[in-house]
């Protein structure tokens, strides 16, 4: 699957396919925060898989923070 073929926006996403949407959660993802997300893709599939990004974002902003106090 070649994501860069897709240029989803949030206009058009509620008319995509599953799979279309899927790939603007994998390009996307990044842009937005969890509830954001769950709005734009509703779907106990989404919900899953946007709080285990969120999950992962916040460990590493621990970390990030973590390393910057350790460097000072």
């Amino acid at each position: 699957m070649e994501l860069t073929k897709y240029h989803l926006s949030e206009s058009t996403i509620e008319f995509s396919s599953k799979l279309e949407q899927w790939a603007f959660l994998l390009l996307r993802a990044q842009d937005y925060e969890a509830e954001s997300l769950k709005r734009l893709l509703p779907g106990i599939e989404f919900e899953s898989a946007i709080n285990s990004i969120a999950t992962i974002s916040a460990k590493t902003e621990d970390k990030q923070m973590y390393d910057q106090r350790e460097k000072a």
